[in-house]
């Protein structure tokens, strides 16, 4: 969805019942809302919001990185789902408060980005550089701790 009218028309689908799938070239979820609802002209945009929040089920981003061995690629995800404080912080367009409940929703399904690329780099499948270049809050890869990933895919 590129466009005001093509995103005006995908949410009043959506509110009338129809499912509707949907791609932006965005990075993350709290992106992909703040894409949908700036797209619109200003006076429209709490409005927006609001369709939205009410009619939103999940996001998922998706990123393929290079693997240790850069022979193939392996799918790093953030997938939102649309809880009580997920459609709260997309009606009031709170983007950090959006990135909270994406890190704290994981009893509703929800995984947020850093945390995947943690995950994939302490499996060893990626290099420390790798998960520092797709790392939106770098602190999250290695916390207090960079030892912790495997020892040869430690920075140097």
């Amino acid at each position: 969805m590129r466009d005001a009218e093509t995103i005006r028309t995908a949410l009043v689908a959506a509110e009338t019942g129809h499912l509707v799938i949907a791609t932006l070239h965005t990075t993350s979820a709290a992106q992909t809302v703040e894409r949908i609802v700036m797209t619109v002209p200003p006076n429209e945009r709490e409005s927006a919001s609001m369709q939205l929040a009410n009619c939103l089920r999940g996001a998922v981003t998706q990123a393929l990185l290079p693997t240790v061995d850069r022979k193939r690629r392996v799918l790093a995800c953030e997938v939102m789902t649309a809880n009580a404080a997920v459609k709260n912080n997309i009606r009031e367009m709170n983007l950090p408060g959006l990135n909270f409940a994406i890190q704290s929703g994981a009893g509703d399904g929800m995984k947020h980005l850093d945390i995947c690329l943690r995950e994939l780099y302490h499996a060893g499948e990626i290099t420390y550089e790798t998960a520092m270049v797709y790392a939106r809050d770098p602190k999250m890869i290695h916390g207090d701790d960079r030892k912790k990933g495997p020892e040869r895919h430690k920075p140097t």
